[in-house]
């Protein structure tokens, strides 16, 4: 009897073990496939726009803040998001501290943007949880959110300090409509603001949309990066600057598109990953598979990995 049970047990552990992987497989695979399609859509537009892409990027090891600081005037338009607070841990921040950081930072950045130029930023709301007693005796406590950090309205604060106007608003969405996310917000805003800056009524497009794939949890999606450097390259943009570039996302895109970039960012490990990011690396494909990438590019960047390995 004892064999017999074990017998059953271990062809259902294995039965269960089977289904996973090829839920994992499957996982995989639609990623790949998305990954794959969003090349496919980069391309096309490559292809659109006639653009030659460059290797034209700098990104600078340095707080942002004290870089924006130290100079005159940006020399061209903003894509970024700021770091969540969860990300500042390590600057023993509370959330009042946070909320005026952001403000007086995206104050700092507007203030250094040309009259005629356009600042997008992408930024995903904050619920502020906390552990309370719980109603059922056989719990504890449970998690309660006590406040909603609107980064829009935080943004929106800044720009009205420094006399800059919104000129659109749009939602990004992280997950299906309609599926709720725990945690997080299930969509992030992007805002475009400027001082001089217009858009024709033709260039209009979804309010809504999904973000594409991402390179990190809290990297900024493909899509919508494509979406805000299309509309910058519709109205005369010549370099893109992300004052929190990460990974390097929206480097490796404007470079991919035929535009010069610049990133700073805080992290040594992130500034090495930024200058070395391209395109198909970030969607997780051979990332010397596609045009764009010239061979000394190749050459650094395996000699960072084999470094690394060391």
């Amino acid at each position: 009897f004892f064999r017999v049970s074990v017998f059953f047990f271990t062809m259902a552990s294995d039965g269960e073990g089977s289904e996973v992987r090829t839920k994992s497989k499957l996982r995989k695979k639609a990623k790949e496939d998305e990954a794959q399609k969003v090349l496919k859509h980069l391309q096309k537009l490559q292809r659109g726009a006639q653009c030659t892409p460059t290797s034209e990027r700098v990104v600078v090891c340095q707080d942002a803040v004290q870089y924006l600081s130290a100079i005159d005037m940006l020399a061209g338009d903003v894509i970024t998001g700021l770091p969540d607070v969860s990300e500042l841990k390590c600057f023993n921040i509370s959330l009042v501290e946070y909320k005026k950081w952001f403000v007086e930072t995206v104050e700092l950045i507007l203030r250094k943007l040309p009259q005629h130029r356009y600042a997008i930023f992408v930024q995903t709301d904050i619920k502020i949880q906390r552990a309370q007693a719980a109603a059922d005796h056989r719990c504890s406590s449970e998690p309660v959110v006590e406040e909603w950090v609107d980064k829009s309205f935080l943004c929106s604060l800044a720009a009205h300090n420094v006399g800059a106007r919104l000129l659109w608003h749009k939602m990004d969405l992280l997950k299906e409509a309609g599926k709720a996310k725990l945690g997080r917000p299930c969509y992030s805003h992007i805002l475009c603001y400027t001082y001089n800056g217009v858009y024709r009524i033709g260039e209009e497009t979804p309010d809504v949309h999904e973000r594409g794939p991402v390179s990190w949890v809290r990297a900024m999606g493909f899509m919508s990066c494509t979406r805000a450097i299309q509309f910058l390259m519709r109205n005369g943009c010549n370099m893109i600057i992300d004052p929190f570039c990460g990974t390097g996302t929206t480097l490796a895109l404007a470079n991919f598109l035929g535009i010069p970039s610049l990133g700073v960012e805080l992290s040594p490990k992130r500034c090495k990953q930024s200058r070395r990011a391209t395109v198909p690396s970030l969607l997780g494909l051979d990332h010397w598979s596609s045009i764009g990438v010239r061979p000394d590019e190749r050459d650094i960047a395996d000699r960072d990995r084999a470094t690394d390995r060391e």
